[in-house]
């Protein structure tokens, strides 16, 4: 009875400690299948207007934002698309998905390779771009394939060079 209980113990033992390892990795990376984007904009190398094929000085930093739609189809509360940032000088290359804000998403839920960039009024909401409603918000789109790697975070940065990673 005793040999019985001394093995029940250490099974328990041993699955507790596998979780907690498990868990602990989980937490602090993509897994990989997994993959999570942060999307960057290079605007002082390129001129937005000319690449969005939009007349000159139709853009305004102040009136308007971009925004990237990623290549994923999800269920629920994730979201499809995010804001592209600016700040090139903080992009941080070891920073983990615990201690940012990123959504790390599932093998089932990306889709593709298209990337669709959309120049909004600041004030337009992001979850109305995929309804017809939303369509009226844009000012100009553009879409780019690229192939974005699992098991990472992915840091774009959309540039006169093209789409190219950031941290490799």
């Amino acid at each position: 009875m005793k040999k019985v209980l001394g093995v029940i113990i250490g099974i328990v033992a041993v699955l507790w400690i596998a979780l907690k390892i498990f868990g602990k990795y989980d937490s602090n990376n993509v897994l990989y299948n997994q993959a999570s984007f942060e999307i960057y904009l290079d605007i002082k190398n390129l001129d937005i207007n000319k690449y969005f094929r939009m007349t000159k000085d139709t853009f305004d930093i102040q009136k308007h934002k971009i925004v990237c739609l990623l290549p994923v189809e999800v269920q629920g509360f994730k979201p499809t698309s995010t804001l592209v940032r600016s700040d090139l000088n903080n992009i941080d290359c070891n920073v983990t998905i615990k201690n940012s804000r990123l959504i790390d998403y599932e093998p089932y839920e990306l889709k593709g390779s298209n990337f669709t960039f959309m120049i909004v009024n600041k004030n337009a909401s992001t979850q109305l771009l995929d309804s017809p409603l939303g369509k009226k918000l844009i000012l100009s789109q553009k879409r780019i394939n690229h192939t974005y790697s699992k098991g990472k975070i992915n840091r774009l940065v959309l540039s006169e060079n093209g789409f190219n990673e950031h941290c490799k």
